[in-house]
This record gives C-alpha cells, structure tokens and sequence, in this order.
C-alpha cells in the first residue's frame, strides 16, 4: 500500500532540514550577531562567528540556527558551539507561543540541576536580528531523530540492543524527574486567561488552552475528527487529575544522549504546562507508536513496550495511570490541531495529511474503534 501524508517523510532515506524557511541572509545575520555579541562579551577579542546552519531531521515550530564562534581572551584562542532560537513570529504553531515563559523555565530547570540546555543570552528588540530570540551553549551528542524515523535508521539502528535499552530507562528517569519537579517554582506557567476549572488548576487550564488553540488552528472550521475527540473529552472528563510541570512535547527525539546511551540535555520546552505528568507519558506512548506501527515499521529491541512503559513510570513516579485513556486521546487532538495549524500556514493540505486525517488521527481512530477519517482541506 502506498505511503500516506507523512509516513512517505518519516521513512524516507534522505535526512531532512525541517524548519520553514525564512530567507535568512547569514552574512548580514553573521554581521549583526557579531557585533551584538561583542556588547555581551567584553573579555572577548578577534570575535568570529562561522558555520551558520538549521539542525537537521526535527523542528518545526521554532527557526533554530547553529553555530560557532571563535576569539581570543587573555591572550588564549577560544572556540565555542552555539544555538539561536528565534521567536516564531507569523510562523507561529502555537496559540501562544509561551517565548518567554520558555526561556523562565529553562532558566529555572538550570537552577536546579536539570540538563535543560543553559541559556546565556536573550533579546527581545526584534531591531536585532528581525525577532527575539535567546542563545544557548550547544551540547554535543546523538539525537534519535525522526526524519528520516530512528526506527529505521541512524545511531539507534545500528546501536546493540543493551544501549538502547540504557537509553530507553535513561529517557524515562529524565522524564520523571521532569514530573517530580517542583511546581512551586512554576508559577508562569499558568494559564488562566484560558479558563479551566479554577486557580492554579494547570490540567484544566491546559485543556481549555487547547480547545481554544483548536478553534484558531482551524479558523472556525469544524474538523469532524477533531470535534468527536473533543467531545468524547468533555464527556469522559477524569473525575481525578494531578497537575504538575509536564514537558509537553515528551518523545525520545527531544533529546540529546551522550556515548555511554544517558541523557545530556533535554530540549523543546515550548509546550510546558503545569498539566501533570500524565499529559507526557501519553504523549511519549502515542508518538512512540506513530513512529514505529503508526508508519508500518518495527520497533527497535530494546526500546521499552508500552506496558514496560507505563510500569517503569509508574515505579519512578509514584503515580495512578488511571486516566491515561483520557490524555491518549488528549495527545492525538492536540497533534491534530498541530497539523491543522500547519497545513494553514503551509496551504497544502494532502491526502492522508490533513486536519481531519494525519497520523494523530489515524492513531485515534484505531485506538477508540472509530471508522477511518477522510481526508478534507484545510
């Protein structure tokens, strides 16, 4: 059977550069940075910026750049890898693109001794460089990425079956960790202009956030997938929830893991929430199923089951999974309403990657027993 909507990406051979592109001049960017720079770095001389370049294989929502720097400081050659992260600007995935309630809670992970990459530098004078952005230290190491799918290819494939496994149990310590974090740290991250069921209740918040986030991505338009998630939702609404720091975009792919399989930085935090640690684990189970069944393909050996999945986080956290039915079908409308918001932004909507049908919504039906989704246009 052919290839549907992203599948034909995932599984493709050649690795992809996934941001949008925006028509970066990197001479005159290499300009400006250079003299920002210089501002922010007094001990430096002889500052050279080189090897302007998009990170290959994942991101979409935010344009990342990559590059390096040399100078001179106390008489010694000094060489350092760098990351720029813009603001999306009119390419915004995201109702709220949360940019600086990112870099609050990047700075606070970094505090308490969380491998959150660190972040030295932000502006927000889009006079810079044409939008905010923050700059942060590179942190080298192996990404299992998803164009082309880790599954398939890649250090991961070719890994022996133990260092998965150590990568698999590193990744799930890390995303406890994440789900232990204290949220009384957090108060930014809240969203209470979106409703929800009362103060400080970041689950409900979070939904309401999303609902309203589905009506923008879809300019008004009921997508008929989208509008039965949403109202099996509201329906089986859990009569018991936790909140707490959730990571938002949990997935093995927003990581970076070292020689030895063990986590050297988690990345992405752009879709934080105090929604509880139940909103990742579903979304970890739904986009590790995606990326392996979801698109015809074998899990790696070695990479935990779902049932070895869900046990582990149950141990590391202490936590009920009785409502993980519920974020399941959470996840696969919140990646639904993702794709509706780029097939808006992108205009080409196609078959089998579209609002109503795309890998989130495949996956949905499937689980819930549901009839297939037709594809319709954006």
């Amino acid at each position: 059977m052919a290839m549907q909507g992203a599948e034909s990406s995932l599984t493709s051979s050649q690795s992809r550069v996934m941001v949008v592109d925006r028509g970066r001049d990197f001479d005159d960017m290499r300009a400006r940075l250079t003299a920002w720079l210089e501002g922010r770095m007094p001990d430096a001389t002889r500052l050279v910026l080189s090897s302007f370049s998009h990170p290959v294989g994942a991101g979409i929502s935010n344009e990342t750049i990559l590059f390096e720097a040399e100078w001179q400081e106390s008489g010694k050659p000094v060489r350092q890898s760098y990351v720029l992260r813009f603001h999306p600007g009119a390419h915004q995935m995201f109702l709220d693109p949360g940019f600086e309630r990112q870099i609050a809670l990047i700075r606070v992970l970094n505090t308490g001794g969380f491998p959150a990459p660190r972040i030295l530098w932000e502006e927000h004078d889009p006079a810079v460089l044409g939008g905010a952005f923050f700059v942060m230290e590179r942190v080298r190491g192996r990404v299992p990425v998803s164009h082309p799918v880790y599954n398939l290819s890649g250090w991961l494939f070719d890994a022996p079956v133990a260092m998965r496994r150590t990568v698999w149990e590193d990744a799930m310590a890390k995303m406890a960790a994440i789900h232990r974090f204290d949220m009384a740290l957090l108060p930014f991250l809240e969203r209470p202009d979106y409703g929800g069921f009362g103060p400080g209740d970041g689950f409900s918040e979070e939904y309401a956030y999303w609902k309203a986030a589905y009506a923008w991505s879809s300019g008004g338009r009921e997508v008929p997938m989208l509008e039965r998630a949403y109202d099996w939702l509201d329906a089986n609404m859990p009569a018991a929830y936790e909140t707490g720091l959730a990571w938002g975009d949990a997935r093995i792919g927003n990581m970076i893991f070292g020689e030895d399989g063990r986590v050297r930085v988690v990345l992405d935090w752009e879709q934080a929430s105090l929604a509880g640690g139940l909103h990742d684990l579903a979304w970890w189970l739904v986009m590790d199923a995606m990326f392996s069944t979801g698109i015809g393909v074998a899990r790696l050996d070695g990479l935990g089951t779902r049932d070895e999945t869900i046990a582990l986080w149950k141990e590391l956290t202490g936590r009920s999974t009785d409502a993980l039915l519920w974020h399941e079908v959470f996840a696969c409308a919140r990646g639904a309403t993702l794709v509706t918001r780029q097939c808006w932004l992108n205009a080409r909507p196609a078959p089998g990657a579209n609002p109503n049908n795309n890998l989130f919504t495949r996956h949905l039906a499937g689980a819930m027993g549901w009839d297939a989704p037709a594809d319709i246009d954006c």
